[in-house]
């Protein structure tokens, strides 16, 4: 994922600024894990992977991947958890509507 083009736009979004990069999606023991890889060689952002939102084609290779990523200074979180932190809790103007979508969909991770 880290292509030129993503480095060019974190680049120039927040003016530069952009400390926390958040992961998801599929193939996490290829794809994602290289990403993060990249993104931790940067050495500056705190990268977060969302493990309820990365799939592999066996659980196996998506769990040790999780392993992996948390040993090599990733934030392995979930979903719930990244939603909670981001709104900041109760008085964000969207806090009952993201408390919605969390109950709406709370999917087993397999893990």
């Amino acid at each position: 994922m880290m292509v030129p083009e993503v480095r060019q736009k974190l680049g120039e979004c927040c003016d530069g600024d952009v400390q926390h990069v958040v992961i998801f999606g599929v193939e996490t023991h290829v794809c994602i894990q290289q990403t993060v890889i990249d993104l931790l060689k940067e050495e500056r952002y705190a990268v977060h992977v969302i493990a309820d939102g990365c799939t592999s084609r066996t659980q196996m290779d998506r769990k040790f991947a999780l392993e992996r990523f948390r040993h090599m200074g990733a934030i392995v979180t979930t979903s719930d958890a990244m939603l909670q932190q981001l709104i900041g809790g109760k008085d964000h103007p969207k806090f009952k509507d993201v408390q919605q979508l969390i109950k709406l969909v709370a999917p087993d991770s397999g893990l």
